[in-house]
Order: C-alpha cells, then sequence, then structure tokens
C-alpha cells in the first residue's frame, strides 16, 4: 500500500507534466490560425490550473501524513 508522500509525489510528477505540455504548447502557438491560437492558450491555461490544483492535493496529502507521524 502506498503512503501519502507516495501519492503526493506521483500528483507532483503529473503536474509537472502538464507544466511541460503547457509550456510546449505555449511557445508554438504562435505558429497555427488565429481561431487555433485561442484553443491552444485555453488548453494550456487549463493544464497550468490542473497542474496548481494537483500540487494543492500532494501539499494537502503531505500535510495529513506529518500529522498522522506526529
Amino acid at each position: 500500500m502506498k503512503r501519502l508522500s507516495d501519492v503526493a509525489a506521483i500528483y507532483d510528477e503529473q503536474a509537472k507534466a502538464n507544466e511541460v505540455v503547457a509550456e510546449e504548447i505555449l511557445t508554438r502557438v504562435e505558429s497555427f490560425h488565429a481561431e487555433i491560437r485561442e484553443s491552444l492558450r485555453w488548453r494550456a491555461g487549463w493544464l497550468m490550473a490542473e497542474a496548481a490544483g494537483l500540487r494543492a492535493k500532494a501539499a494537502e496529502l503531505r500535510g495529513f501524513e506529518w500529522r498522522s507521524l506526529n
């Protein structure tokens, strides 16, 4: 069975992966037509927001684990 810190680490890894994809989208967005650019920016923003949520959940899990150890 995984510890909460293990799950938190998985959340952090997924958050990093989301951020990398969002950054790649944003670096290439200008090469697309205007109609597509807005959609790509929205997707990149969604990925960044999802990453922030995952990092917050990871911190929460670590806090639970820390409190349970003390």
